[in-house]
């Protein structure tokens, strides 16, 4: 189940806390979605299967996405190597729900007037004191260079990025040390537990802070009830179990090396 495997991954992250653990960081991210991937590039063959319903139910059927991705990667017309962690678009598969597999009923005639960035902070990081670790520039940098662009899609056709377009934006992480001071102005989220700030000036949308730990809660709460049919429990017994199986391959290496 893919939120208990986040949850273990995250206690795993806590017991190493604010250290550099790429390889962590990076299991995190490919629990719920492939990296190094643009879903759309009609040249490769990909898995395009994720579990990005955990961060919003919208997700859960899209299949124009592009997951740890620079840009000159994602637009046929830019030269930028900016490299958000998650970008999905509102083509066919964006941020709505189609049933039919087949992409060649895919609407390409309209330009894209909804994206949404993701990007997902090392847990338990303290240290933001670089000018690109301030997320808000961040993300701002990212619209600047979307915001215009060209995305080739299924069947090769080429769909334009609106100037004003609508950007849905969410920082996954833990709010603490330098992310905390950098928050202090934004509005709460409802829970008290997020922050949020609408786009202001010639871009269009908001950005969202939410924690790990109420990404999890959230996701749970969200599918209770169909986890609960599915006969899955939340339980602390299972946790420990994944715990033990993650922690058996490195006491192994450990007794192979001593």
């Amino acid at each position: 189940m893919v939120i208990e495997l986040l949850e273990v991954l995250l206690k795993r992250y806590r017991q190493v806390g604010d250290k550099d653990d790429h390889y962590l960081e990076k299991t995190i991210h490919s629990v719920l979605c492939p990296t190094g991937v643009n879903a759309a590039d009609p040249s490769k063959l990909v898995a395009r299967s994720h579990d990005l319903w955990v961060v919003d139910e919208r997700l859960a059927f899209s299949r124009a996405f592009a997951s740890d991705k620079r840009i000159d990667g994602i637009l046929t017309d830019s030269n930028s190597q900016l490299r958000p962690d998650l970008i999905v678009w509102n083509l066919g598969f964006g941020l709505a729900y189609h049933e039919d597999q087949d992409h060649n009923d895919v609407d390409v005639s309209k330009a894209i007037n909804e994206m949404m960035i993701v990007e997902f902070k090392k847990p338990m990081r303290t240290s933001y004191t670089k000018y690109e670790d301030f997320i808000e520039n961040q993300i701002t940098k990212y619209i600047n260079e979307l915001k215009g662009g060209t995305i080739e899609g299924f069947d090769r056709d080429r769909i334009r990025v609106k100037d004003d377009c609508v950007f849905h934006c969410f920082v996954i992480a833990d709010i603490v040390g330098g992310l905390e001071d950098q928050l202090r102005g934004w509005a709460k989220t409802p829970d008290g537990q997020g922050r949020y700030r609408p786009l202001e000036g010639d871009h269009r949308g908001s950005i969202t802070v939410i924690q790990w730990k109420d990404l999890i809660n959230d996701a749970w709460m969200r599918n209770q009830a169909t986890l609960n049919a599915a006969g899955l429990r939340r339980t602390s017994q299972l946790i420990t179990e994944m715990q033990d199986r993650l922690r058996a391959p490195s006491q192994n290496a450990e007794a192979s090396i001593s």
